[in-house]
């Protein structure tokens, strides 16, 4: 966990996992440790660290963040997220808000396009007030400043229907945790105050909006609004009745997030020019039935066994690199990869012969595919690049065994 300045104040925030990172804003009250043994919030966090930097924060005023002189207001959370995303060093990322942090990370894309890939939001809509008439937000608020125990209790039955005694107490343990009485009233009347429908139309990034078609907080009509208003998003209608979208049956929404968000791209160091050239040949298809290079000189134990997976990996990031330009996405068939001219490689193609062939559907086929021609790459690149090759082999390996 660490600290950084923001215009709303000192917040506290933690970053863990390693790929591309994601802005994590979980709405409302936040507290950074408190809030991994809620419900499934642990287990839901950990699947997102597998393939992203999390980035997850603390409110001002909430949580580890400093509590005295914060800026609860609408624009000092947004001004928050974004210190935070330049305190860990993320240029541009992907967003994921729920609830009031939806309207939060839904500004940022709007306000900042430059610096978001894709947006998700989960359980939340373009104007506060609709979420409840005048006089019940009222009521709440004053509930809430007035006997903070009671108007958590009573969150906890809004936000989730029918909860065990134990759930309520959980929750209710957390939201006092997470914020006094007073600062929960503040960040609560700024959600009913806030209204984003002039900004929705601005969002460029792509963008999915989440909702369980059940939700009492936040009625799933207003979620559709949100859809509707942000050019090109996707609405994804999820089954269940809890606002929070780590409770009851989390893994649909978690599903769903991660069948949106860009897959990361391959780990492992770039390929050099000549690299590339020495991989084509495996993704071109030469087999080792072609004649090997007589000068390889390469050791038995690289040539053999992990070696072969390894370099077979390399040629499949090759491939796809070549015929795409970028990392093959999962599950995309040949038709989703057009196809580009390959660059010539001399000597090595000349020595080569049947390179040409159709490329097979990927699935397990595709492994063993890759498979063949290992050595005549290992030994093309080790004459090439030596220190290269050996830094290859650990990271190609993992990749390959997955």
């Amino acid at each position: 966990m660490r600290y950084c300045a923001t215009p709303a104040g000192r917040v506290a925030y933690a970053t863990v996992g390693s790929g591309p990172p994601l802005l994590l804003d979980t709405g409302w009250v936040t507290h950074l440790t408190g809030q991994l043994d809620l419900f499934s919030f642990g287990a839901f966090t950990e699947r997102l660290a597998e393939r992203f930097t999390l980035i997850r924060y603390d409110k001002p005023g909430c949580g580890l963040s400093d509590t005295g002189g914060a800026d609860l207001s609408f624009d000092g959370q947004v001004a928050a997220a974004l210190a935070v995303a330049d305190a860990a060093r993320a240029d541009r990322f992907s967003l994921f808000g729920a609830s009031q942090g939806g309207q939060v990370a839904a500004a940022i894309a709007a306000r900042h396009p430059e610096r978001v890939a894709a947006l998700a939001v989960y359980g939340t809509c373009a104007t506060g007030a609709d979420q409840a008439p005048a006089e019940v937000r009222d009521s709440i608020l004053a509930l809430v400043r007035a006997n903070w125990g009671l108007g958590s209790k009573m969150l906890a039955g809004i936000f989730i229907p029918g909860p065990t005694p134990e759930e309520v107490a959980a929750l209710t343990r957390l939201q006092r945790a997470a914020a006094l009485a007073e600062t929960a009233s503040q960040l609560l009347g700024a959600y009913y105050g806030t209204d984003i429908r002039g900004l929705l139309p601005a969002i460029r990034a792509r963008t999915a909006v989440l909702h369980r078609e059940a939700d009492p907080a936040t009625r799933f009509e207003l979620g559709r609004e949100v859809a509707t208003l942000v050019p090109g998003a996707a609405l994804v209608p999820l089954p269940g009745t809890s606002h929070l979208f780590y409770h009851g049956d989390w893994k649909p929404v978690l599903d769903a997030l991660l069948g949106f968000l860009p897959e990361p791209a391959c780990p492992g160091p770039r390929l050099t020019g000549r690299e590339l050239e020495v991989a084509a040949l495996v993704a071109e298809g030469l087999t080792n039935h072609d004649p090997p290079p007589a000068d390889d000189g390469i050791p038995a134990h690289l040539l053999g066994g992990s070696g072969d997976v390894a370099w077979a990996c390399l040629a499949g990031r090759a491939r796809d690199r070549l015929h795409t330009g970028r990392h093959q996405v999962r599950g995309a068939g040949p038709a989703a990869r057009p196809r580009r001219e390959l660059p010539r490689v001399r000597g090595a193609r000349a020595r080569a012969h049947s390179l040409a062939g159709p490329r097979p559907a990927p699935g397990p086929v595709d492994r063993g595919w890759r498979a063949s021609g290992a050595r005549h790459v290992a030994a093309a690149l080790r004459r090439a690049a030596p220190a290269t090759f050996l830094r290859f082999v650990p990271g190609m390996i993992r990749e390959a065994r997955r």
